[in-house]
Parts: C-alpha cells; structure tokens; sequence
C-alpha cells in the first residue's frame, strides 16, 4: 500500500497543472527586460542570421539542381 504525499494530493486536485497566471509571466517579462534590450537584440541577429543561412542553404541547392539537370540533357 502506498502513501500518497500531500504535492502529489494537490496536483491531482488541480488538475495536475504546472503552469503560472499571466500577472507572473508579466512580471518574468519585464525583469528580462531590465537589463536593457542588449540580449534582445542579439537573439533577434541571430534569428536573422539563422534564416538567412537557411535561405541561402536553399538557393544553392536549387541551383546546383537545376544546373545538372540542363547539363545531363
């Protein structure tokens, strides 16, 4: 026979949920961004960055495709 603790007890009350309210997340978003928008703006570059390469990645691909298609004709 097993003993249920009490943390197991009340997430099984609350439906076993894990998530916070949206004053918390407000509060989490604006202590980030106390540091200034310096992280920001770094983790916006690279996001740019990353689609860009893919863009690239892709735009090279279909022409080197296309270029052994017209030349093995």
């Amino acid at each position: 026979m097993t003993v249920a603790t009490s943390a197991e007890t009340a997430s099984e009350q609350h439906g076993a949920r894990n998530s916070i309210g949206f004053p918390a997340l407000v509060r989490l978003a604006l202590r980030e961004f106390r540091g200034g928008l310096g992280g920001f703006r770094v983790f916006i570059a690279c996001v740019a960055l990353g689609v860009a390469v893919i863009t690239a990645v892709g735009a090279l691909s279909d022409a080197l495709r296309s270029g052994l298609e017209r030349q093995g004709r």
